[in-house]
């Protein structure tokens, strides 16, 4: 009983040191990026986030706008698909 909580703790112990040096040693797109609240819906381009947060925090190297669609994105995507078709088809004519 008393080797299996020695090992016990030492496993907890290793796997924590481990778990901190491959974080330290692997770099990640977390590492780099920031989320920003309270934009507005419409009227704002990419490019007017990336010049505005240039200047306040110096050069920005990519800026990518993503919307929550609240769980509809594949509703949506299938609508995009329909909408393709009926497309196809009408050149088809």
């Amino acid at each position: 009983m008393i080797i299996f909580i020695a090992y016990y703790f030492y496993w907890r112990i290793y796997s924590a040191r481990k778990a901190k040096h491959i974080e330290r040693e692997n770099i990640l797109i977390g590492d780099y990026s920031v989320y920003v609240t309270n934009i507005p819906e419409k009227g704002i381009t990419s490019f007017e986030l990336k010049t505005y947060f240039a200047k306040k925090f110096g050069p920005i190297v990519e800026c990518t706008m993503a919307k929550k669609y609240n769980g509809h994105l594949f509703d949506f995507q299938k609508l995009s698909d329909i909408y393709n078709l009926f497309q196809y088809e009408e050149y088809a004519l």
